[in-house]
């Protein structure tokens, strides 16, 4: 958890809340069905910084999936991939939330 961008003491308050913290991936896309959000997959992310210590997240091919029925973006902005874009049909940059449309 060295490389969370975080307070130690919000990553305290996070476990004490029961957020579980999967370190190590990166969203990649919302997953849907009928309309609804289900999950969303994620890539292994092998680093997160490069040589020079600028944010430059590098990926493997492996995927995990995790089930949800919301997604709460950490940001107040919209998903930059056009795959997790095109997913959303409500962001509330307020709420950081999104649902899908069901096209991905």
């Amino acid at each position: 958890m060295d490389e969370l961008p975080a307070h130690p003491w919000e990553i305290q308050e996070a476990l004490d809340e029961g957020v579980i913290i999967n370190c190590s991936w990166g969203p990649k896309e919302v997953l849907h069905d009928d309309g609804h959000v289900t999950g969303m997959r994620l890539q292994s992310c092998l680093s997160v910084f490069d040589a020079q210590g600028r944010f430059s997240p590098q990926f493997a091919e492996e995927y995990t999936d995790l089930t949800a029925d919301v997604i709460v973006s950490p940001s107040a902005r919209p998903p930059s991939s056009p795959t997790l874009s095109q997913a959303a049909t409500c962001f509330s940059p307020s709420a950081g939330c999104f649902r899908s449309t069901g096209r991905s």
